[in-house]
């Protein structure tokens, strides 16, 4: 393996640990965690100077590593504040975990029998963590990584349990729990990422012919009508001749497929302008350039459509053309193109107007 592919493996698997999440998916579960994530921060903290306040008086608290644990819980609980990232979050967050294991362990280490406290302080650290990340590889690092803190030099003591291997057990038992935890939480904050990432396709995508519906492309034609650096707009208002008595004909499962077909010729030679689906069988998009060029366009389009149903079937579309002013209402640029197309209309249909 070669240098820089080594170094792409680290970074993959290292990427891989701090998230398993598309960039979408991530955005989404930070902002839904990070609040959480700092409770449960600030609870373990809290926990931590709780269990030093209860410390018996002939304790042997160790003030140099409490210092270290508490400058490590202070940059962990920055970097969870101060992120602006889930992988920056997780690493804020395997930082404080990590520091406030090893304050538990100096406070256990510094009374009678510490070894009697490792199992309950781990599985509660373990088991309460286990939701707050999206990476299974993750938790199981810092699950093995606190069992490590606390287990280190207690083990194979037996901390006042009848049988050789019932702290091996518990331990297991504890991180199967955690992690299982970990994957039910990730499966629920998953479906309902694709659960709302559907509902908001649904909400702004047609469902028969996957463009644009009436209410996403009129948000885009309002934001492309309100920039400045935007060249000259016409708005082209098309639908499809004689759909009804095709509908009448040959059926509507007939028409669904005209209509799926039309809208892929639209979007095929929309290109980068914007297009969609206004509603029954008219569609709509916002041309920018001349009016020569959205002539000629328009023409093309209208040639198109003939030219992929012809001869099997006499399906056209009309096209009403009018500019779309940035000083003016959407709605008046749609009259004006809808006007134009019903010239189109009454001058013989398979044509365009512009207004």
């Amino acid at each position: 393996m070669s240098g820089m592919a080594a170094i792409q493996f680290l970074k993959n698997f290292f990427t891989g640990l701090l998230t398993a999440a598309d960039a979408d998916e991530q955005q989404k579960f930070f902002a839904e965690i990070r609040h959480l994530s700092i409770f449960m921060q600030w609870v373990g903290i809290a926990g931590y100077v709780g269990g030093y306040w209860l410390m018996p008086a002939d304790n042997h608290f160790n003030a140099t590593h409490g210092i270290w644990v508490m400058s490590g819980i202070a940059a962990g609980l920055g970097i969870s504040i101060f992120c602006r990232t889930l992988p920056m979050l997780n690493v804020g967050s395997v930082m404080l975990i990590l520091s406030v294991t090893s304050g538990f362990r100096g406070l256990a280490d510094s009374v009678s029998n510490p070894a009697f406290w490792v199992l309950p302080m781990g599985a509660i650290i373990g088991m309460t963590m286990a939701p707050l990340f999206s990476s299974s590889s993750l938790y199981l690092l810092v699950s093995t990584g606190i069992w490590v803190i606390f287990g280190y030099g207690n083990f194979p003591l037996n901390p006042q349990i009848p049988g050789e291997h019932w702290p091996e057990l518990i331990i297991g038992s504890a991180v199967v729990m955690g992690l299982s935890l970990n994957i039910c939480f990730r499966q629920l904050r998953q479906r309902n990422h694709r659960v709302r990432r559907d509902l908001e396709r649904l909400a702004f995508q047609d469902a028969l012919t996957g463009m644009h519906n009436r209410r996403s492309f009129t948000e885009r034609a309002q934001q492309m009508q309100q920039r400045k650096d935007t060249p000259s707009l016409y708005f082209l208002m098309i639908d499809i001749d004689n759909f009804k008595k095709i509908n009448d004909a040959f059926g509507h499962d007939f028409g669904d497929q005209v209509l799926k077909k039309t809208a892929d010729i639209i979007h095929q030679h929309a290109g980068h302008h914007l297009s969609g689906r206004l509603g029954g069988e008219e569609f709509g998009m916002v041309f920018e350039g001349d009016s020569d060029a959205v002539c000629a366009f328009a023409a093309a389009l209208v040639r198109a459509v003939h030219g992929n149903f012809y001869p099997q079937h006499a399906v056209s579309i009309s096209v009403g053309i009018a500019e779309l002013i940035s000083n003016a209402d959407l709605a008046y640029s749609y009259k004006r193109a809808d006007a134009s197309l019903y010239r189109a209309k009454s001058e013989g249909k398979n044509r365009y107007v512009l207004a």
